[in-house]
C-alpha cells in the first residue's frame, strides 16, 4: 500500500491493536490449521506493528488528510525523486504548510514537513543537517527559494537518498520474514524453471560467439574460397582473353557458331592450352628433362586436354587430344610438338563433322596445377549451342585443394572445433536423459522446443561437417594424386605429359571427388551458420536490449503479413506488366523470372539499366522494337517508384518502427532502463561463484516435474523441507534458496504495485498476486472475527437501553457513552474494512482472470464485512 493508504487505514491505537490480535487467536484456533495459524498470527503481527508505528507518528500539528500529504513535491521526495522537483512544486509545498500566510516557513513548520509528512521520516542528525542548508541568514524563517536550494544540494539529496535506503532495506527485512512463511511449490516451481531457462539463455551467447568465431576460421582454413577462386579465376582469364594475333579470335566474342568454335579450338583455344610448351636446355640445370606446358603464368598443364560433346538426348563422347592416334602420329614425327598435335586431332574432328546438328554443348577440358599454392584447378571452355539458335561460349574453372593442414596450428582450431561440439551436446543428452527418466514421454515432447531442435540441428550439422572434412582428408590421400605430385616438396611429377588417358582420368575422377566433398561441406557450413544465427537470438532473449529486435518481428508478424499481401499483388502486377509490355525490346523483362528480378533490383536501387536505355533511345523515334511506345516505360518506371517504393516500403518501416518504439518504452517503463549485457554476465558469474558446490539447478527441476516421484510434495517450502526432499542438499544451498525466493518475490509484488495495468504482465506475477490477496483476505478475517465478539457486546445492552431510556442514572449514560464511542471506532475499522474489500475486488479485476481459487473468500470476506455494518448500524 501506498503512505497514504497506510495513513487511511491506520488503526487508532496500539490498544486497538493489541484488541484485534487478542482476538484473533481465537479465530485462528476454529478455522484454520496450526500451521496456518502461525503463519497469519506472524504475519498479522508485522502489518498491525507497522501501522500503529505510522499511528504513533501522525500524532502532531497535522491532520492526516492534510493536502500537503499530496502535494507533488511531498511525492516526488518519498519516492527519491527529489532531482525532479521544480520550483514551482516547492512553492506550493510553502503555501501549504505556511499557516500565517507569510510566504515563509518557520522552522517548526519544517520540522512538522520533516518529521510527519516525509516519509520515512528525517532523524534529528538529518535534521540539523538540513536546517543548516536552509536558514542561511539565521533569520528563523525559509523561503520557498532557501527551501529549494536546500534539497537541490548534494549534502540534503545524499541524505534523503539513504534515508530511503536504510528505510527500503527495513521494509525488505520485513517483506522477506513475511514471505518466508508463504513460499509455496508452485512459486518455487516457477522460479527454478525460468533460472534454468535464464542461465541457459545467457549461456548460449558467449558460446554462440565461440562457436561462430571458430566456424569463421574453420571456413577460411579449410574452404580456402580465396585462395581456390583466384586460382580458377586466373585460368578462366587465361582461356577467354587468349588469342594468337590482337584482334583474336576471342572466345566469347568470335564463337557464334559451330564453324566458329572450331575456328577458335584450332587457333586460340589449342594455343591458350599447349602453346607454351619450351622444350628443356640443351645444357645446365634441367637438360634432357621432360617438357611441361606452362599456361595463365603460374599453372603446369596436367597431361592432356580432352574435347567433350554432349548431344541434346544426353549422350556423351570424349576425345583426347595428344593421346589420340592422330596426336600420336604427329608426335612421333615433332616429339616436343604439343600444340601441332592437338592441332592435327582438333582439324580430324572437324573434318569429321563430329560437332553437327545434334549437338548441345563441345568443351574444352584440361587439368593444371600451380604448384605454389599447392591446388589444382580443373577447366572448361564451353560452347551452349541452344535450339532457337543462340550460342552461349563461356570458360569455368574450380579450384581443388589437396593438402589439409598447411600449418599445424589448425589441427588445433579443428580439436577446439569438436570440444565446442561435444560440450553442449553433452548437457543436451544429460537435460534429454533426465527429463525422459522423470517425466517420460511428456519429457521429451516437453524438451524439443524451437530452440532445442536448432541446438540439436547445429550440432548434428557440425558433426556432418567434421565426417566430411575427415574424408576429404581421405580423399586427399589418394594414389595417382601422389603418383602426380610429391607431397614433400609439392612440386609436379617431372613426366607429367607422359601420363596415360587412364591415369589422367584416375586423376580427374579423385579430383573430382574432392572437389564434390568440399562442395557439399561448403553447402554443409553455410546451413550450419545459419543455426547459429538462430542460436544468437535464443541469446539475444536473456537481455531485454537485444531480445527487442526479435520481439519487434514477432509481434508485428500479423501486421507484416497482411501487409505482404497487398505487397506482392501490387509487386506481381507490376512484374507481369513489365514482361508483356517490354519482354521483346529488353533483356530484363525477356522472362518472367528475369521480370521479377528487375522489378526487386529497381527496389532495392539499382536504375542503371534505365538511365542506359533512356540514353540509348534519346534522339530515336519514341517507338520501341515491338511497336510499344517508350511512354509506356516510363509511365511503369515512375508509377512503380512512387507507389511501390516511397508508399508501400515506407508503410512497412511504419509498422516496425511502432512495435519497435512500443516495446523500447515497456522496456524502459519496467523500473527504468533494463541491465546491459555486461551487467547480467557479472551476475551471472557471480551467482556462479556463490551456488559452487550446490546441486544444479538443472537437477532440482528435473526431480520437481518427474512423474514417478516428484520431490518435495509439501506445499510450503523452507530450508527444513528443502532438506528433506533433496538429502544430498548443504544448509547453506537451502538457506540460500529460501533467501533467493524471497527477493524474487519481493521484486514481482514491487512490480505488480507499480507497473500500469496494459503494461503488467499477469503470467509473471501470478503466483505472488494469489499470496498477496490472500494475506490480504486472512488478515481481514482476523479483523471481522473480533469485530463479532465486539459487535455481539454492543447490540444486546443498546437494545436494552432503548427499551427505557429515561430510567438510566449517571453511571448507566457514561457506559452508554463509552459503549458508543467504541461502536464508532469498531464502525470506522468496519469502513476501512470495506474499502479493503473494495480495493481487492479492484486488484483482482486489475489482474485478470489468472485468480481462480480467490474469489470465493473474497467474497465470503465481503458478506461478513456487509453483515457486521448492517448489524452495527
Amino acid at each position: 500500500a501506498s503512505p497514504g493508504e497506510l495513513r487511511s487505514s491506520a488503526t487508532p491505537s496500539s490498544d486497538g491493536v493489541d484488541r484485534v490480535r487478542t482476538s484473533s487467536t481465537d479465530w485462528l484456533t476454529t478455522s484454520v490449521s496450526k500451521v496456518e495459524q502461525e503463519d497469519f498470527i506472524d504475519a498479522f503481527h508485522i502489518c498491525t506493528a507497522g501501522e500503529a508505528a505510522k499511528a504513533k507518528t501522525l500524532k502532531g500539528a497535522l491532520p492526516v488528510d492534510h493536502p500537503v500529504f499530496m502535494s507533488p513535491a511531498t511525492r516526488k521526495i518519498n519516492a527519491c525523486r527529489v532531482e525532479e522537483v521544480t520550483i514551482r512544486e516547492v512553492e506550493g509545498l510553502v503555501k501549504l504548510l505556511d499557516e500565517n500566510g507569510t510566504g515563509e516557513l518557520e522552522i517548526e513548520e519544517i520540522k512538522i514537513f520533516l518529521t510527519q509528512v516525509l516519509d520515512p521520516p528525517c532523524s534529528p542528525k538529518q535534521l540539523k543537517l538540513i536546517f543548516s542548508f536552509m536558514d542561511q541568514d539565521k533569520s528563523g524563517h525559509v523561503t520557498a527559494q532557501e527551501l529549494y536550494a536546500a534539497l537541490m544540494s548534494n549534502p540534503v539529496k545524499t541524505a534523503l537518498r539513504q534515508l530511503h535506503e536504510g528505510e527500503s532495506e527495513k521494509r525488505h527485512n520485513r517483506m522477506m520474514d513475511a514471505l518466508k512463511l508463504t513460499i509455496d511449490r508452485d512459486f518455487f516451481e516457477q522460479k527454478v524453471a525460468t533460472r534454468v531457462e535464464d542461465d541457459d539463455e545467457i549461456v548460449t551467447l558467449p558460446m554462440s560467439l565461440l562457436s561462430l568465431a571458430l566456424f569463421l576460421a574453420l571456413v577460411v582454413v579449410h574452404l580456402m574460397i580465396d585462395a581456390r577462386h583466384g586460382a580458377a579465376n586466373g585460368v578462366v582469364s587465361w582461356v577467354k582473353g587468349y588469342g594468337v594475333a590482337l584482334d583474336g579470335p576471342y572466345l566469347e566474342d568470335h564463337v557464334g557458331d559451330v564453324p566458329g568454335m572450331w575456328a577458335w579450338l584450332l587457333t586460340s583455344g589449342s594455343a591458350s592450352v599447349f602453346g607454351d610448351c619450351p622444350p628443356p636446355p640443351a645444357r645446365g640445370p634441367g637438360a634432357g628433362g621432360p617438357i611441361t606446358c606452362r599456361l595463365a603464368s603460374r599453372h603446369i598443364l596436367v597431361g592432356d586436354a580432352q574435347l567433350r560433346r554432349t548431344l541434346y538426348d544426353g549422350t556423351q563422347d570424349v576425345a583426347w587430344l595428344l593421346h589420340s592416334p592422330r596426336g600420336q602420329q604427329h608426335l612421333a614425327g615433332a616429339p616436343g610438338d604439343f600444340l601441332g598435335a592437338a592441332r592435327a586431332e582438333l582439324q580430324r574432328l572437324s573434318d569429321a563433322g563430329w560437332a553437327d546438328q545434334d549437338t548441345r554443348e563441345l568443351a574444352l577440358a584440361f587439368t593444371t596445377y600451380c604448384e605454389r599454392k599447392h591446388m589444382f584447378v580443373q577447366a572448361e571452355a564451353r560452347v551452349l549451342l541452344r535450339r532457337d539458335g543462340q550460342v552461349a561460349p563461356y570458360a569455368t574453372a574450380a579450384g581443388v585443394v589437396i593438402e589439409g593442414y598447411p600449418h599445424m596450428w589448425i589441427v588445433g582450431l579443428d580439436v577446439a572445433y569438436i570440444l565446442q561440439l561435444l560440450y553442449p551436446m553433452y548437457h543436451e543428452i544429460q537435460e534429454l536423459c533426465s527429463l525422459v527418466r522423470h517425466e517420460g514421454c511428456d519429457g521429451l515432447k516437453d524438451y524439443f522446443d524451437f530452440y532445442n531442435a536448432i541446438d540439436w540441428a547445429g550440432i548434428c550439422l557440425g558433426l556432418a561437417t567434421t565426417i566430411i572434412w575427415l574424408v576429404s582428408l581421405q580423399a586427399m590421400q589418394a594414389q595417382s594424386l601422389g603418383q602426380v605430385v610429391d607431397k614433400g616438396t609439392w612440386a609436379l611429377s617431372s613426366d607429367v605429359m607422359g601420363l596415360d588417358t587412364a591415369a589422367l582420368d584416375l586423376v580427374s575422377a579423385d579430383l573430382s571427388a574432392i572437389r564434390n566433398l568440399l562442395f557439399w561441406m561448403g553447402c554443409t557450413m553455410g546451413i550450419h551458420c545459419g543455426t547459429i544465427i538462430l542460436k544468437f537470438f535464443k541469446a539475444f532473449q536473456a537481455n531485454p536490449r537485444l531480445s527487442i529486435v526479435l520481439e519487434t518481428m514477432v509481434g508485428s508478424f500479423v501486421e507484416i503479413f497482411h501487409f505482404v499481401i497487398i505487397f506482392m499483388t501490387v509487386y506481381t502486377g507490376y512484374a507481369v506488366m513489365g514482361h508483356a509490355l517490354f519482354g521483346l525490346d529488353f533483356n530484363e523483362f525477356g522472362t518472367l523470372g528475369k521480370s521479377f528480378n528487375t522489378a526487386f533490383i529497381v527496389l532495392m536501387g539499382d536504375f542503371g539499366w534505365y538511365t542506359d536505355i533512356t540514353d540509348e533511345l534519346l534522339g530515336r523515334p519514341p517507338g520501341l522494337g515491338s511497336g510499344v511506345h517508350i511512354w509506356y516505360l516510363q509511365v511503369w518506371f515512375w508509377s512503380y517508384n512512387c507507389f511501390v517504393l516511397l508508399v508501400l516500403l515506407n508503410m512497412q518501416m511504419a509498422i516496425v518502427l511502432d512495435y519497435y518504439a512500443m516495446l523500447m518504452m515497456s522496456i524502459m517503463g519496467k523500473g527504468g532502463a533494463p541491465p546491459s549485457v555486461t551487467t547480467q554476465g557479472r551476475e551471472y558469474m557471480a551467482r556462479r561463484q556463490q551456488t559452487r558446490g550446490f546441486i544444479s539447478f538443472q537437477r532440482l527441476l528435473g526431480r520437481l516435474f518427474s512423474d514417478d516421484d516428484p520431490a518435495h510434495p509439501e506445499k510450503r517450502v523452507t530450508v527444513d523441507s528443502l532438506m528433506a526432499a533433496f538429502p544430498k542438499m548443504k544448509p547453506r544451498q537451502a538457506e540460500w534458496i529460501i533467501n533467493w525466493l524471497g527477493h524474487e518475490m519481493t521484486a514481482q509484488m514491487r512490480a505488480m504495485e507499480e507497473q500500469p495495468a496494459e503494461n503488467f504482465d499477469q503470467a509473471v506475477a501470478l503466483e505472488t498476486s494469489t499470496t498477496l490477496l490472500n494475506s490480504h483476505i486472512a488478515l481481514g478475517r482476523v479483523q471481522v472475527a473480533s469485530l463479532v465478539k465486539q459487535v455481539d457486546r454492543i447490540v444486546p445492552k443498546k437494545t436494552a437501553w432503548d427499551v427505557d431510556d429515561e430510567d438510566m442514572d449517571e453511571d448507566e449514560a457514561k457506559a452508554e457513552s463509552e459503549l458508543l464511542q467504541l461502536a464508532q471506532s469498531q464502525s470506522k475499522t468496519i469502513l476501512q474494512l470495506r474499502q479493503t474489500v473494495t480495493e481487492l475486488s479492484r486488484r483482482l479485476d486489475k489482474y485478470g482472470p489468472t485468480f481462480q481459487e480467490t474469489p470465493a473468500p473474497l467474497r465470503a470476506l465481503a458478506a461478513d464485512v456487509a453483515s457486521l455494518r448492517r448489524r452495527l448500524d
